[in-house]
């Protein structure tokens, strides 16, 4: 790939100025990167003093012996943390072009030079980060190999560098990049060393050949499900890559989940596509044709949504929690008390612990009304045994059913 000398600085001053964000992103943040550098080289373009545009600014000519000189990657390492802090590229760009025109051997060689260096490890990630990048453009395999051998003791967004260009490489020949990655996972690149002995790094990886699938040819996205043990498809399927799907997606999302997931799974799966609005979460109920439990489910999903994002700016009210309830009625009448109390248990668990007296008055002032205990089971189901023990006792002892009210009362002894 070739990269324009003016590009060069712009590249360097989106990695070194958006380093700590990568850690936790996945492509879809990778992708938000890639516009903060348009935006840049457009600002670019419009500021220069020098020139109308970047393209045409004189470099300083550098001599052939300069040009063939090892690279410095102490100092290049010591240069990247100056440029976080400064924003200023211009030392950089003799070295962007000399590893743009290094080939795929000479990147693995100054990988290997990089790593026998007594440097920090961030700013070691960073070199190995920038490196990468170029060689997996060159030579995908190699690099992303080359990534693989990285990824579990990185903490510089090396899988984020990975999944993006796995991706890449997936929608051009899925069967090579499918096989490179079973190859990696028996290799144990991707195993976890998590005490809940799950491989997020390999979730994150297998999602993002799974959309890649997914969109293409939804049958072989089914084919890769069916091969996998039954335990691993739900986590598979829900991968924050095959979250928030177009509406012909979504349809065929619900297929997928419907034929390769679990069923104790599957409703789960499909609420996770519900990130709209009341009236967009029941249009989505339509479009896939949701069962009744599967509704029930989505409803919840979307209520916790709602009062959660609420209740992060402000108060809730009672307009707020009256919206909720004619909604859910509107949708699935019986569940109306149930998903009001769970929705408030929710606000709970994501809020500050001031959140509930307050709540606890909500679910007081409708439980009466409801003819039931639904509301305050529900509500008190969603709270930790360990939180609030006597104010949850307090309103346990108010459940009219015996039974129902000794088993509450356990649980928050």
């Amino acid at each position: 790939m070739k990269i324009v000398p003016w590009i060069v600085p712009a590249i360097a001053l989106v990695l070194v100025g958006t380093w700590g964000t990568y850690q936790h992103q996945s492509i879809s943040s990778l992708e938000a990167a890639s516009a903060v550098l348009k935006t840049h080289i457009t600002s670019a373009r419009a500021t220069d003093p020098d020139s109308g545009s970047l393209r045409t600014r004189p470099v300083a000519p550098t001599s052939k012996t300069e040009d063939m000189s090892p690279l410095d990657w102490k100092k290049i390492a010591g240069q990247l943390v100056e440029m976080q802090q400064s924003g200023d590229m211009r030392a950089m760009e003799v070295v962007g072009k000399r590893t743009e025109s290094m080939s795929k051997e000479q990147l693995v060689a100054a990988l290997g030079a990089i790593s026998a260096l007594d440097l920090p490890t961030e700013s070691r990630e960073r070199l190995e980060w920038w490196l990468i990048g170029s060689l997996v453009e060159k030579d995908p395999e190699l690099g992303l190999t080359c990534c693989a051998d990285r990824v579990q003791n990185d903490k510089s967004g090396m899988i984020s560098l990975l999944c993006h260009h796995l991706g890449k490489w997936a929608e051009n020949d899925p069967a090579s990049a499918t096989a490179w990655f079973d190859k990696q996972v028996d290799a144990g690149k991707f195993d976890s060393k998590s005490l809940d002995g799950v491989s997020r790094n390999r979730n994150e990886a297998e999602g993002i050949l799974l959309r890649v699938l997914f969109c293409n040819d939804p049958a072989a996205a089914a084919r890769r499900l069916s091969a996998m043990p039954e335990s691993e498809r739900t986590v598979a399927l829900d991968a924050s890559s095959l979250q928030s799907l177009g509406e012909k997606d979504q349809i065929a999302f619900a297929a997928l989940v419907r034929s390769q997931a679990p069923e104790k799974d599957q409703a789960k799966l499909l609420a996770h596509q519900t990130y709209g609005d009341y009236a967009e979460t029941a249009r989505y109920m339509d479009r896939i044709a949701a069962t009744p439990a599967e509704r029930i489910v989505c409803i919840q999903e979307t209520a916790n949504s709602q009062i959660r994002r609420i209740s992060g700016r402000t108060k809730i009210t009672r307009e707020d929690l009256e919206t909720l309830r004619e909604w859910t009625t509107a949708q699935a009448p019986a569940s109306t008390d149930s998903v009001t109390g769970k929705a408030l248990a929710d606000m709970i668990a994501n809020g500050s612990k001031q959140a509930f007296a307050a709540a606890s008055e909500w679910v007081l002032l409708y439980n009466p009304t409801s003819g039931n205990d639904d509301v305050l089971t529900s509500f008190l189901s969603g709270i930790h045994p360990k939180d609030y023990k006597d104010e949850a006792r307090a309103l346990a002892e108010k459940i009219t059913d015996p039974k129902f009210r000794e088993e509450f009362l356990t649980k928050f002894q």
